[in-house]
């Protein structure tokens, strides 16, 4: 399954955030225990904390649906945007949660 997550706000006071990444996701029954495998970033050489905060936070997100499933997860990011300045790595978890419960119950 595809899982598109795309989330952004422009404000001129400050308050921006930019979520965006595409992953292939695999399930299967399990424990909700989800891996998260990184394929490429835009751009290239993010920051790290920032990245490692990201994907934390989407592995979260992808925790908080597939466990009261009862399945495992594989998401593979490819890209994960990781904006230097309104990089907000907490709501990866918000829209990770929001698009992978809209995609599984569509399927």
């Amino acid at each position: 399954m595809e899982l598109r997550v795309k989330r952004a706000q422009q404000f001129a006071s400050g308050g921006s955030y930019f979520v965006k990444y595409v992953a292939d996701v695999e399930v299967r029954p399990g424990r909700g225990e989800v891996k998260i495998e990184l394929v490429s970033t835009v751009p290239e050489s993010p920051d790290h904390e920032l990245l490692s905060h990201s994907i934390e936070f989407i592995r979260r997100g992808a925790v908080s649906v597939l466990r009261p499933r009862g399945l495992d997860g594989v998401l593979r990011l490819h890209p994960l945007m990781i904006h230097d300045v309104d990089c907000r790595p907490n709501l990866f978890e918000l829209a990770t949660a929001e698009e992978l419960t809209r995609l599984l119950e569509t399927k």
